[in-house]
């Protein structure tokens, strides 16, 4: 019953999303968070059920197809050098795929699988910048609602941890046969939380996500809604500390040192960087005072907070560096092929090579090769670029909007060290589309910029049509 209930919703969002492809980001996010409680309660918990949001995506892609032209051609005048990098990407994909589809019967399955991990980030680049359309009103109405919709979700991250409702599947993971323990070298060990969410990990990076948000919607607000949003970050940090998960956590003062190094940086106000420094300092305390009230755990905060710079350090090391230097060993100059070590495949009964990647460049090694890998860094170093140029030299500093594409810039900084540390949780669909949405949402900052003849970096893009004719941004 729970499960054809759950299929009704999935047709009326997806329909909703034919009907207007824009409004289809919101759907997803309905989709995806909803999504890991109802699988958790249906008998076998079915693992299909981690793609419920495909549905959804697929008709905000086939909807868009028509403009998706129009669009990409703004795209490649304003991030000429960034679109290459997109293409050269697409093209490391093709000797990756003819590895994984040639392994034996079925092994094309894990090729579509790869295809559409890697497709989606990219095309995720793409519809967050088509999003918008000739404002940045849009911005915060889709962190608002993702707040909103998270925050009701982590409701039962502390129930979990306070032992409410036992036996009731949506919360935990016994449903999917896990109990997720974490050994230290304290001499404990930590029992990790997932709430409503199938996994510690994906409950902890939703989490994070909601307090990094809500601290930008905090700095965006004024009176008593700015107290509002704080008190929702400090709820999100609760579901961090709560998760277990270090990697998680620690985006949090990554977020918050680019953020205010940010606004010291490009501003010249300083007035707005003492504000955001100490927006940033009332969320924390928030967060430690809600986590106080639903039950401190010293080994927790032992956990989190004893020597966090050696443990980064040794993870980041173990993870990145030496990681690639064994995958590179293990699997050679042209890997093991598209999908091998994507989110997923251990499901399939099919011929596939056995991978142990945590790390999200060591998996991108094993599954496209050194060429492929390549491609990737050059891809992500160039995204970077574009992003910090597009904000420091180009967007209106002393917009009110202003503090979302900075900010925004901030969580992608945030997601990419833990991508290098683990690059697991963006196998998931969600949230490898979400993040790359958000990369293309700071982007389309690029088509709100208004025409100024002193500005040889400015560029008018309300009349596509005369594209052509103005100023190329080479970035």
């Amino acid at each position: 019953m729970i499960l054809y209930g759950f299929l009704f919703f999935l047709a009326i969002a997806t329909f909703l999303s034919f009907e207007n492809w824009r409004r289809g980001i919101f759907f997803l996010l309905l989709v995806a968070a909803v999504q890991d409680p109802v699988r958790k309660m249906i008998p076998g918990a079915p693992g299909y059920l981690v793609l419920s949001i495909m549905p959804v995506w697929f008709v905000i892609f086939f909807k868009s197809f028509p403009f998706i032209s129009k669009y990409w051609k703004s795209f490649t005048i304003h991030f000429s050098q960034l679109s290459g990098s997109i293409k050269l990407f697409l093209i490391s994909l093709i000797p990756a795929s003819l590895i994984s589809a040639t392994y034996g019967p079925g092994s094309w399955q894990i090729t579509i699988i790869g295809l559409l991990s890697y497709s989606s980030l990219l095309l995720g680049i793409i519809f967050g910048y088509m999003q918008l359309e000739d404002n940045n009103k849009g911005i915060r109405q889709i962190l608002v609602f993702y707040c909103v919709v998270t925050a009701v979700m982590l409701i039962g991250t502390p129930m979990e941890y306070l032992g409410m409702y036992k036996g009731w599947r949506a919360l935990g993971t016994s449903a999917l046969g896990m109990s997720w323990i974490r050994t230290t070298d304290y001499g404990f060990f930590v029992k990790l939380i997932s709430g409503f969410y199938r996994s510690p990990d994906v409950m902890g990076w939703h989490s994070v996500t909601l307090t990094m948000f809500s601290v930008l919607l905090s700095i965006h607000s004024k009176g008593t809604q700015r107290y509002k949003w704080l008190l929702f970050a400090g709820w999100g940090f609760v579901g961090a500390m709560l998760c277990g998960r270090r990697k998680m956590l620690y985006m949090l003062p990554i977020f918050g040192f680019v953020l205010t190094w940010l606004f010291w940086r490009v501003q010249s106000n300083r007035f707005q960087f003492k504000k955001i420094l100490v927006i940033i300092l009332f969320a924390v305390s928030a967060g430690y005072g809600i986590y106080q009230m639903v039950g401190p755990t010293s080994d927790v905060e032992t956990y989190y907070f004893k020597d966090p710079t050696k443990d980064s350090l040794e993870r980041f090391k173990q993870h990145g560096f030496n990681a690639l230097a064994e995958t590179y060993r293990q699997s050679g100059f042209f890997g093991e092929g598209l999908g091998s070590a994507t989110q997923g495949v251990h499901n399939l009964r099919v011929a596939r090579p056995r991978t142990w990647q945590e790390g999200g460049l060591s998996r991108v090694l094993v599954e496209l090769g050194v060429p492929g890998f390549l491609c990737f860094i050059l891809f992500g170093l160039v995204l970077i670029k574009s992003l910090w140029v597009l904000i420091s030299r180009r967007l209106d500093k002393n917009s009110t909007d202003f503090v979302f594409f900075g900010g925004l810039f901030a969580v992608m900084c945030g997601n990419s060290v833990s991508f290098v540390v683990s690059g697991q949780i963006y196998g998931d669909p969600f949230i490898i589309i979400f993040v790359s949405f958000i990369s293309g949402l700071i982007l389309s900052g690029a088509r709100m910029v208004k025409e100024d003849e002193n500005d040889q970096d400015t560029i008018p893009v309300k009349n596509f049509r005369s594209l052509k004719h103005q100023i190329r941004l080479r970035v």
